[in-house]
């Protein structure tokens, strides 16, 4: 709600506009969820001495933010969107004439682009579940796998509720593109909206594993890995961001049928290994080597600690998509070719192309694509952090803390192909590399003083 009931929306059975507190609508302007039943349960149990069970189900549910500027507050008549535009030959704007001279209804403007919620929009539903077997296998070292899995509805996606229908008879024929919307009738100034609805709906299932070790001998270690499926038909309000991965656009392709976008998410990761570890170097006072040290020698050789993070995933899911607005639906997302063959190119190098344009083509005039989200790989991923560590103690209260840290230690690229590098209206760039998704290496000296 807005405190002062500044706010509006789109009555979708009418058209018309309706504003905040007014005319029996209420201050919100979509109606209250009371369906928040949220239960938990879990179980443990040891069959052995050295042998546990773990398990757990559990029903969650979140109200995602939208941002700003989806909000009901952005509508008319207590918005407008305008701009007024400085160069060379404007020369700079005053204080004194302030907003004065902004141009409205530009862009859009209060007269085309509404924000609309859905009047039944809820939060959205997921129901989570694990079963895990740990197991000890030394004093120090247990390992446990075990399956995840969880299923999501009523996702809170973007949504265009006016997207244009297509017409009848041979596309050249059609009527234009705002007649073809279903609010035309209505509201013809009506235009593109930015809704809020809450029909997105997502699966993750996922066998994990992992070794550790806890500290003996100076050495612990946590190993990782992950084979995991993760779908879901939106990339949800702020997408996986860096706009480095190829996913579908924001808005469904076609709002009538919202599941042609369902596939694997934009951030699926079939394998995924991670490794951390610390290490105390056995030199020095106290330690297997040298542990009669002391003085100079102690100071610039005994004392270290190394720790590291080794990860791996292999590539993210690529999403063709063709630019050339072949579908006449003015649809807010990316349209998708026709796919003609798989389109995956082994042992592809850093200037080749990932994928063969010549497995996707245009769809006919008036048509939506039939390629799918998520149906190609990109490059894997790869890092590796280490750091060394000493601290110079003072007395039993305080101590120095010399640290140096190396991210991407290797200094090796993780190649992205970006949303831009598969549009198959720009033969140039696509499938082609343009982007990393980590920055070169990192060199950082740490110095810190503890004290009690």
């Amino acid at each position: 709600m807005e405190k002062d009931n500044r706010q509006s929306n789109i009555d979708l059975n009418t058209g018309q506009l309706i504003l905040a507190g007014q005319n029996g609508h209420s201050r919100a302007l979509f109606d209250s969820f009371k369906g928040g039943f949220e239960p938990r349960v879990g179980f443990a149990w040891t069959p052995g001495q050295k042998l546990v069970v773990r398990g757990a189900f559990g029903i969650v549910q979140y109200m995602e933010g939208t941002g700003k500027n989806l909000r009901l507050t952005q509508n008319p008549p207590f918005n407008f969107e305008g701009r007024r535009v400085f160069d060379a030959t404007t020369g700079p704007g005053t204080a004194a004439t302030g907003f004065g001279d902004i141009t409205p209804q530009v862009n859009g403007g209060p007269g085309t682009l509404y924000r609309i919620f859905a009047p039944d929009l809820r939060p959205q539903l997921t129901k989570q579940w694990n079963v895990f077997v740990e197991r000890q296998i030394s004093n120090s070292v247990s390992a446990q796998v075990g399956y995840v899995g969880s299923r999501s509805t009523h996702m809170v996606v973007p949504f265009d509720f006016n997207q244009p229908l297509p017409g009848t008879g041979p596309p050249s024929t059609w009527a234009p593109i705002d007649q073809r919307r279903p609010l035309y009738t209505k509201n013809p100034s009506i235009g593109v909206t930015s809704g809020t609805n809450s029909i997105g709906v997502g699966a993750y299932d996922a066998l994990q594993a992992s070794l550790r070790q806890r500290p003996t001998e100076g050495l612990e270690f946590i190993a990782s890995y992950t084979y995991s499926k993760a779908l879901s038909d939106n990339v949800g309000y702020y997408g996986v961001g860096w706009s480095q991965t190829a996913g579908q656009g924001y808005y469904y392709l076609d709002s009538y049928h919202p599941l042609k976008d369902y596939g694997p998410s934009p951030y699926d990761m079939k394998h995924n290994v991670s490794l951390a570890g610390n290490y105390e170097l056995p030199l020095g006072k106290g330690r297997k080597v040298g542990s009669d040290w002391s003085g100079v020698t102690n100071a610039l050789l005994g004392g270290w600690n190394l720790n590291t993070i080794v990860s791996f995933h292999t590539g993210l899911p690529l999403t063709p998509y063709d630019g050339a607005g072949q579908s006449l639906q003015a649809t807010r997302s990316l349209e998708r070719p026709n796919r003609v063959c798989d389109g995956n190119i082994s042992g592809a190098g850093v200037n080749d192309a990932w994928v063969d344009i010549n497995c996707f083509v245009h769809a006919p005039i008036g048509q939506f694509g039939d390629s799918g989200v998520g149906i190609l790989r990109g490059p894997r991923y790869f890092n590796w952090d280490l750091g060394l560590s000493k601290n110079f103690a003072l007395d039993d209260k305080r101590y120095f803390t010399l640290r140096i840290e190396a991210f991407n230690v290797l200094n090796h690229p993780n190649f992205a192909i970006q949303a831009g590098s598969m549009d198959i209206s720009n033969p140039a760039t696509f499938g082609r590399i343009q982007n990393t998704f980590s920055a070169p290496r990192i060199v950082e000296l740490v110095a810190k003083f503890t004290y009690d």
